[in-house]
């Protein structure tokens, strides 16, 4: 279990690899084939032995490159987890067979971080 315990919490990004991993989260989504609107970090909440980062992303894309960031998201050597997805239309812009192109996507990526005794005090 203990094992257990520390490999979960290398996984676990510190202070100073929150910027590390929103480049990874950029990188991800300019892979797929997005366009960023918005990468913004929101207030940091602490709870018993690990503090909660939210990340507010807004991108503009495809219904597949959306799909492509979501899964590598996934992949990510970190532990960051998917909230509130709100996939929207822009008024008016229309493909060849009446779909809405591009597509806006609102989510909510949370990444969390340990906190040691010191810090959880």
């Amino acid at each position: 279990m203990g094992e257990s315990l520390g490999a979960m919490r290398r996984r676990l990004p510190d202070r100073v690899e929150v910027a590390a991993l929103l480049a990874e989260v950029s990188q991800t989504g300019l892979a797929a084939g997005l366009e960023f609107e918005s990468l913004q970090p929101a207030d940091e909440t602490r709870q018993d032995f690990y503090a909660e980062l939210p990340i507010h992303i807004r991108v503009t894309g495809r219904f597949h490159e959306f799909g492509r960031f979501i899964s590598g998201l996934a992949v990510l050597p970190r532990i960051v987890t998917i909230y509130d997805i709100d996939i929207s239309t822009r008024q008016g812009e229309q493909d060849a067979f009446g779909t809405a192109v591009p597509l806006n996507l609102k989510v909510i990526v949370k990444t969390y971080r340990y906190l040691d005794e010191e810090t959880a005090e």
